[in-house]
């Protein structure tokens, strides 16, 4: 399958909340629209367009990678601290927790860490194999199409499930080349998937709702004829609040 015949659920957030990119909706029909598009899939992801967030972003990975740049045709991760955007990035994860869940902020608290990624042209095309976060959520921003998810159709959410944390060596399932599809994201764009915590903290509402896995990945980054080096800006959100299962 190729990337243009995969599209993933959109959602315009360029007023700050989310609503699709058809429609302005309501809190609660936006609730069920992000729902539905993270349930009975192998692949709960969708892109987040437009965010006012985005700009801020541009200008924190440019102004990371601009001045710590070393000559290296290796992936590196650059850890350079930003509260405001870091809060913004805290603040989004959060409300998009409670939408999914229906509870309030009082009750959903969250942290996270972000970091400029840096993927120069290589050889190698392939530089993170398979897996799934071990996070509540995962918002994405890249300069270009790296991340890859599994064709749909080609792996079930329960095989999913069985799957570890981030690893750079080995393969923990087996795909072939043509099983895999990159996210079509651009710039605009803000990817949302779900880590292994959301189903231990909100099981209830992974039940509920049939979001059978978190989200299965990998990333690749430009070969050696291309000439452009993909930055990338992971924002990796966990909670901070005890298990809400087991909030009263």
């Amino acid at each position: 399958m190729s990337t243009a015949d995969w599209v993933p659920p959109v959602f315009d957030v360029s007023s700050g909340t989310i609503s699709t990119t058809t429609k302005t909706t309501s809190s609660s029909s936006s609730a069920s629209d992000l729902i539905a598009a993270l349930s009975s899939t192998a692949t709960p992801l969708v892109i987040l367009r437009n965010h006012p967030l985005v700009s801020d972003i541009r200008a924190y990975a440019s102004k990371t990678f601009s001045t710590n740049d070393p000559t290296s045709d290796h992936q590196y991760k650059i850890s350079v601290d930003d509260p405001q955007i870091g809060e913004s990035f805290r603040a989004l994860a959060q409300s998009i927790l409670c939408l999914l869940t229906d509870r309030s902020d009082s009750d959903v608290k969250v942290e996270g860490t972000m970091s400029t990624r840096v993927y120069p042209p290589h050889e190698d095309e392939q530089r993170l194999g398979p897996h799934v976060d071990n996070t509540t959520l995962t918002l994405l921003w890249a300069t270009e199409p790296g991340l890859q998810v599994p064709v749909p159709g080609s792996i079930r959410p329960d095989q999913v499930a069985g799957f570890g944390v981030p690893s750079l060596t080995g393969e923990f399932v087996f795909l072939r080349e043509d099983q895999w599809v990159t996210v079509p994201s651009t710039p605009d764009d803000i990817i949302l998937t779900l880590g292994l915590e959301f189903f231990t903290a909100f099981s209830d509402v992974a039940e509920r709702a049939k979001i059978l896995s978190p989200a299965l990945h990998r990333v690749k980054r430009a070969g050696t004829n291309s000439k452009t080096t993909r930055l990338s800006v992971p924002y990796l959100c966990r909670l901070v609040t005890p298990n809400p299962n087991h909030l009263v």
